[in-house]
Order: C-alpha cells, then sequence, then structure tokens
C-alpha cells in the first residue's frame, strides 16, 4: 500500500467505541482519522427506540436522542472524519489503511483502533427464531431485576432451556 495521508491513530467504525477513541486522542493531543462506512456516526444507535437508562452520566429517550448528545460533543473536534467509505484493506505491518470511493484514500498510523461494533448472531437453538425480538434480547440494556414472577409466560417456559450469558429476558416497564 502507498502511503498518501498519516495520523498517529486510525480508527474504523463511527459508534459510541470509535467517536470515544477519536475525543480521547485529541484530547492527548494525537491526530486521528475516524473511518465509517455508514452515511452518519452512531452505529448501532440508530436501532435503539427505547430509553436508554444505563450509559454513565446520560440519559435519553433513544438512540437518536444519544446520537444528537454525542454530535454536540463532536461539534468542536477538530479530527478527521471520512463518513459513508468502507476500509477496504488493513495492513496492520505497516499500519496502513485503504478506503474505497473514487479517491482511493491510504491512511498511515502508528494505532489502528477497531471500532466496529457487534454482528447479530443466530445461535441456532430450538425456540430461538419463534422469540427472536419478542421475547429475548442480546441487547444490555434488557438486563434487568429479573424474577420468575416478572417474566411473560412465553419467556418463562424457555428460560430454563437456555444458558447464555448472551441473552437476557425483556420485562415489561414498571
Amino acid at each position: 500500500m502507498k502511503v498518501a495521508k498519516s495520523a498517529d491513530v486510525i480508527i474504523i467504525g463511527g459508534g459510541p467505541a470509535g467517536m470515544t477513541a477519536a475525543l480521547w486522542c485529541e484530547e492527548l493531543g494525537l491526530t486521528s482519522v475516524l473511518i465509517e462506512e455508514a452515511p452518519r456516526l452512531g452505529g448501532q444507535l440508530h436501532r435503539v427506540y427505547n430509553p436508554i437508562e444505563n450509559y454513565p452520566g446520560a440519559r435519553a429517550e433513544n438512540g437518536f436522542e444519544m446520537v444528537s448528545k454525542f454530535d454536540a460533543s463532536l461539534a468542536s473536534a477538530s479530527f478527521v472524519s471520512r463518513i459513508g467509505i468502507k476500509a477496504s484493506a488493513v495492513d496492520p505491518a505497516s499500519g496502513a489503511v485503504r478506503l474505497e470511493g473514487p479517491e482511493q484514500e491510504v491512511w498511515s498510523g502508528h494505532a489502528i483502533v477497531l471500532a466496529m461494533g457487534v454482528r447479530r448472531r443466530v445461535l441456532g437453538i430450538p425456540g430461538e427464531s419463534e422469540f427472536a425480538g419478542g421475547a429475548f434480547s442480546n441487547r444490555g440494556s434488557a438486563i434487568g431485576s429479573w424474577s420468575k414472577e416478572s417474566a411473560s409466560s412465553s419467556s418463562e417456559a424457555v428460560m430454563p432451556r437456555l444458558k447464555m450469558r448472551s441473552v437476557f429476558p425483556i420485562r415489561p416497564r414498571q
């Protein structure tokens, strides 16, 4: 890869972790470039429609409101952002990252931060498809004080069979 541009840190992923990494780099006096394939920053927050009450120091009615709060924090930031452009190749040996697009940009850095979020997986267990998006959630915000009394009858029937720490029952808001 031929190096065309450089920054101290190259951050791939524009969700909360990537945005935070870019702000930290700025605070530490490091130059950084934030690369996000999607047309806007925020990552999975754009798919959160319920209140966010477990984020330290902030509360939001939904992911869109939380993204707005992040945007306000980024308004005065001076890091480079490449939004709507995919990182197509990473060379860990040289610290180079090639971007897709007409310019075929190549960035070189001393460090590369991979902040690309999570990928939803299918577990392939009995009953999973029937409960997907309904009785169970793999979102951490669904963690709460769950008890057998607060479980719905559908989740109560399947809970003893699921021994996964990444699956949490959803309970009605009180």
